[in-house]
């Protein structure tokens, strides 16, 4: 499979809460094209522990630092740690990140990624 097909394969399997397959397939993304900006939103939004979220969303950020849901997203996994800390627990989330990943799947992010509208430059998966 191409880099494309294996992020949108990725991007589906998360969109029908396949959650485990869509991680997969979009960490291979990442592993054969570390720079792909949309597949590292989605494993954002799939990982287990909030250490991998934030390694995640600190790539997006390498490539995009002005990006706005990898922004929120951090100060969302800054929360948690802090709240976690303050009840004692385990530094993990059963709860969906509520950005970048959900924010894709409401289309928040579309013109973003695609450059429609907006401007941005549009996000290769080659």
């Amino acid at each position: 499979m191409s880099v494309q097909e294996l992020l949108s394969a990725g991007i589906e399997a998360a969109k029908f809460g396949e959650q485990d397959r869509a991680r997969d397939l979009l960490l291979q993304v990442v592993e054969q094209d570390e720079e792909n900006l949309l597949a590292w939103l989605w494993l954002s939004g799939l990982m287990d522990s909030l250490d991998d979220r934030e390694i995640c969303l600190e790539n997006v950020l390498a490539l995009d630092p002005d990006n706005e849901y990898a922004r929120r997203g951090l100060d969302w996994i800054r929360r948690q740690r802090e709240e976690a800390a303050a009840v004692g627990s385990p530094d993990t989330w059963d709860a969906p990140l509520p950005t970048p990943a959900a924010a894709i799947l409401r289309g928040e992010l579309a013109a973003q990624v695609t450059g429609v509208g907006r401007g941005a430059s549009q996000v290769s998966g080659d």
